[in-house]
């Protein structure tokens, strides 16, 4: 296995690897900081890239610098939701009863 020929300790590349083990590239640092200017403005983003460059990375890095008092990260791995099923998994995540009707669900959030 590649850990033994390059002497690693742990596998690098696993979805379970310890934040503190990040390595700081450009790409990283850039995302880590909008992510903090997002934070700061208490707004809502979207992360889209290519598959393997990291999103989830650097939002696990990110959501382990959150105070768990003050914030409620909810996380949605679908990528093909309507509106609607998108706003019921939101709610849902948010611990509130989702209305019927899409609008209704809009003002719960």
């Amino acid at each position: 296995m590649f850990t033994a020929y390059y002497a690693l300790s742990f596998n690098p590349f696993t979805n379970e690897i310890d934040t503190k083990y990040s390595f700081q590239s450009k790409d990283f640092i850039q995302a880590s900081a909008r992510l903090e200017l997002l934070r700061q403005h208490k707004g809502i983003g979207l992360i889209n890239g290519e598959p393997g460059c990291g999103k989830s990375f650097v939002l696990r890095c990110f959501v382990s610098s959150l105070s768990k008092s003050l914030y409620k990260t909810v996380y949605i791995p679908i990528t093909t939701l309507t509106v609607r099923e998108f706003y019921r998994a939101l709610c849902d995540g948010l611990g509130v009863i989702p209305a019927y009707k899409k609008v209704d669900m809009f003002k719960q959030i």
